[in-house]
């Protein structure tokens, strides 16, 4: 059961539904305005870890950055 993101084409208005099945999303229409001229949005999604912060997470001095490999530097 996804929740798809929405932006009307008439009034702008953007909008989360959760959509069962494929028929429901035929006939979706706007919250404000009612209509039916849709346009669904690429949604993102977050990621929730109970490791360190980022802007406290080791940092391999060989990348720059976070450690492609996790773990094989012995850093983590």
């Amino acid at each position: 059961m996804p929740i798809f993101e929405y932006c009307c084409e008439e009034c702008g208005k953007k909008f989360e539904k959760l959509i069962y099945r494929d028929s429901e999303e035929a006939e979706l229409v706007c919250p404000d305005c009612g209509q039916q001229h849709l346009h669904r949005e690429l949604s993102t999604f977050a990621a929730h870890t109970s490791g360190a912060p980022a802007d406290r997470a080791p940092r391999c001095p060989s990348s720059g950055g976070m450690c492609p490999t996790p773990g094989a530097c012995g850093m983590n």
